[in-house]
Formats: structure tokens, sequence, C-alpha cells
């Protein structure tokens, strides 16, 4: 049984400093030979308006890790390191660089996207000799029409572009998980961090793809490894439409669940009047009830202002305050260990 948590963790895109290479899913084409070629299927995409239609685009969005954190990743085996290794670095440094990405398509049921430029620098990470990069496939709608997915800051009230559409392996209970990945040079430690089961890809543009599969005696929900493949060339991927805004976030500088700041509800005052708040489970790997709060409803990157207030410390364990709750604390305790 291989660790279904880095996907899972990946796939919800909880790493920060996404960058976006962008192109028009419309008739736009480059002249140089493709390295790498993804195309699909618009799952859904009948449920889109005109306004919509019209300006729906592809995007390559990367991930990039400061140093110091993908140093620490190289040796990571628990959620619990990989949470650590996050922490290292100020969500300041997950920055965003922009590529262009030239796409072609046959809308409004498919999309061919053939990638012609090599990742700039500032998308990889690695030293020279060994530089390893990772992206998912986006849909989005250019609302400016500047043919770019434009990022937003984490005080913005709106946003120009909406992204609206995600490859395929976006869920926790998703069977499939896609990445595109690149390397140069010698293989990154990263790559086997995060990919232990997969076969070592080649040299440039690839598609990492682990699968899994239900198993009937086992606990519904209950899947298991069914094995990772890696293509290089042209490969597929759908791309999935979901217009109930759970992807806005990539659009965001600070797209990142995993560096919201925890507070010590025992010794903070009760969130002020205004404030988002809701119950819920700290994260899937730890059942037990925290609350959400945002202060600044109004803003359009929900994730990156939104504080979780918990009753103990899941990151270092130097406090415990669940026998003793705030009397204003509205969600409920766990007494588990």
């Amino acid at each position: 049984m291989t660790r279904r948590w880095r996907h899972g963790v990946l796939c919800l895109g909880l790493l920060a400093g996404a960058s976006m290479g962008c192109g028009g899913l419309l008739g736009e084409e480059g002249e140089d030979d493709a390295l790498f070629s993804v195309e699909g299927t618009l799952v859904s995409a009948e449920s889109l308006d005109d306004a919509r239609r019209e300006k729906l685009r592809v995007a390559l969005h990367w991930e990039h890790w400061p140093e110091a954190t993908a140093e620490c990743m190289k040796t990571i085996t628990t959620l619990k390191d990989y949470n650590k290794c996050l922490r290292l670095s100020p969500s300041s440094a997950y920055s965003r660089q922009g590529v262009d990405v030239k796409v072609k398509g046959r809308f409004p049921n498919t999309f061919d996207m053939p990638v012609r430029k090599l990742p700039e620098p500032g998308l990889l990470n690695g030293d020279e000799g060994a530089k390893f990069g990772l992206a998912y496939v986006l849909a989005y709608v250019d609302g400016n029409g500047n043919g770019r997915l434009d990022p937003v800051s984490r005080t913005a009230t709106s946003s120009p572009d909406e992204v609206i559409g995600h490859q395929e392996g976006y869920t926790l209970d998703a069977l499939v998980y896609h990445y595109v990945v690149y390397r140069e040079g010698a293989l990154h430690p990263f790559y086997n961090a995060m990919f232990p089961q997969c076969p070592e890809p080649p040299q440039g543009y690839s598609l990492v793809s682990y699968r899994y599969k239900e198993d009937p005696a086992l606990p519904p929900g209950q899947t298991y490894f069914d094995g990772c493949d890696v293509d290089s060339g042209r490969v597929k991927i759908d791309l999935f439409i979901e217009l109930d805004g759970r992807f806005r976030g990539y659009v965001c500088e600070h797209n990142t669940s995993a560096l919201r700041t925890q507070v010590r509800a025992a010794t903070a005052t009760p969130p002020p009047s205004g404030s988002e708040t809701y119950c819920r489970n700290f994260s899937f790997n730890i059942q037990e009830p925290a609350l959400y709060v945002n202060r600044h409803p109004e803003r359009y990157c929900v994730s990156a202002n939104t504080e979780v207030y918990t009753l103990r410390d899941y990151w270092d364990g130097t406090w415990d305050d669940r026998a003793t709750p705030p009397a204003w604390w509205p969600c409920a305790t766990s007494t588990v260990p």
C-alpha cells in the first residue's frame, strides 16, 4: 500500500507558490515542434454559459517550493514531516512567476495543449545538473481577456479571472492522480520522496499517473494501490469543470491550507463580529474539530484569509486545552489521544 496522503495533499493544491503558464484554448499555436502535448476532454463543459465559453482557456499551474522546504522534503515519510517542511518557509517565499504556453483547441468538448517551451528557471527546484518541476492543468475564464491567469493578492476583493476546471484527480477519493513533471539532468531527490512507487522519468516533460482501485473485500471507500505510470510525448488528461468555486484559490498568491495561521483558542478572544466561522475537522488526517475563522469574508482569497482556532497544538504538541476549552468555544471537543 503506497502513501496515498502524498497525492491527496498535492491534488488539493495545498502547496503554495504556484506559477501559471497560460495559453488560449482557441486557435493559438506556436511555431516550434511540441516538447510535450496534453489532450483531453472538457467534462461538464456543457454547463457553461456562453460568456464563460467564449473566454475559457487552459493553463499549466506550476508548483514551486522555497529551497529550504524542498531540501527538507527530500526525506519526508509522513504527513507530519510534510507539514513541518512547509512551515520552514514563510508563505511569502512561495513566489509566482508566469510563462506563456500556447494552446489550440477543438472547443467546446476537447482541448489540445502542445507545450513548446522549456520551463523558465524560476519554476524549477534544484541546482544545475539536477532540476525538477511539477505542474497541473487547469481551465479558467479569462475575465479581462489578456491571455493570462492573473494572480491576485491576499487582500483583493475580486479577481479578473476564474479557475473553473482541474485535471482529473483533484479529490481525496479519486482513483487516479496525474502530475505533469519536468526533469533536467540527474533525478532530483524530491521526485523519489513524492513518487516512491513510480518509474524514473526521462529528461524533459512527463506525465506521472498514480492509479487506485476499489476492492469489494475492503470497507466502503477503501482502495488499494494499482500502480504508477510515467508517460512522455503525447498524453491524455480529462479536465473537469466545476462551477461551485472549489478551484478559486488557484488564482491567489498564497494558496495553501497547510500554512494557515493556527490560533490557540484558550488564550484568544472570540472571533470579531462579522467574521465567517464554521467548525470542521482540522484536516483529513486529524479528525478533531477546529474552528475556521475568516475575518475578511469580503476578500476573494478565502483560504489565505482563514485562521484555524484549535484546542491542541497539532504541529509541535506543546499545549493541549481540550479538557478546558474557553466558554465561547462553539465546536465539539475530542479527548482522543
